[in-house]
């Protein structure tokens, strides 16, 4: 059975690893890093959940979400990563859908996501649209040349 929870401090170093083993830029890294240090230290902006591996119990997906500025019922994804040992197992979406369900349970109307159209040689794009997410925005170029910002958003 998969353990869904709260990270806490311990964890930092296992969620580190497998942040940095991900697809991203270190630009990329170093911004998420910073968001993980935020809720581990249980801020009002940044919150996250973790995905345990049955046999180590360490964790080996992450995402963090937070309440997005000035909205009513709005949230941001803003990461969510799987460890590459143990992708192909339908972990990502299994986190993803519970924060989807943490999220409407608290009157959370609309997720939404921003990510690059290059994340995962593509990979993102094709994820969040599996997992119902519609593409409601793109500015080409934002990154760099070819690689576009993609905004997608699902209503809870």
């Amino acid at each position: 059975m998969t353990r869904i929870r709260f990270p806490s401090p311990p964890d930092s170093d296992a969620i580190a690893d497998l942040i940095r083993q991900g697809p991203f830029r270190p630009e990329e890294i170093a911004c998420a890093l910073e968001l993980l240090e935020a809720a581990l230290n249980r801020t009002d902006t940044y919150e996250a959940l973790v995905t345990d591996d049955d046999e180590s119990g360490r964790p080996v997906a992450y995402a963090c979400f937070g309440a997005t500025p000035m909205t009513a019922a709005t949230f941001d994804l803003y990461w969510i990563a799987v460890h590459p040992e143990s992708q192909g197992r339908g972990l990502g979406r299994t986190l993803l859908g519970e924060v989807e369900n943490q999220l409407r349970a608290r009157g959370t109307k609309t997720l939404r996501i921003e990510t690059s159209s290059l994340e995962g040689e593509g990979g993102a794009s094709r994820f969040y649209s599996r997992a119902g997410y519609a593409l409601v925005g793109q500015i080409d170029d934002f990154y760099r040349d070819s690689d576009h910002l993609l905004i997608f958003a699902k209503r809870l």
